[in-house]
């Protein structure tokens, strides 16, 4: 099994145009080969910062889903982040 986590920092303006993006792809995400679970979180302490949470059966199940056009949506709304 393989876990891998993701965080970003957004800029508060944008923090709802993150939660919808990332609403619409956790169920994707989800459905893919390899998947074992796909979460997002919202820090309690600052509430634009958000952290997702993914196990994959293997590495080669997490190389393919990096390779997705939908990761790459993900990455895409980096517009909205505080941080590269």
């Amino acid at each position: 099994m393989i876990a891998a986590r993701m965080t970003m920092s957004v800029l508060p303006e944008k923090r709802l145009e993150m939660l919808q993006t990332l609403r619409s792809m956790i169920g994707l995400f989800e459905r893919e080969p390899g998947c074992l679970s796909h979460c997002a979180f919202c820090d309690i302490l600052d509430e634009n910062r958000f952290c997702i949470l993914e196990t994959w059966k293997n590495r080669e199940d997490l190389d393919r889903h990096i390779a997705t056009d939908r990761f790459s949506a993900l990455l895409g709304a980096k517009s909205l982040w505080c941080e590269p």
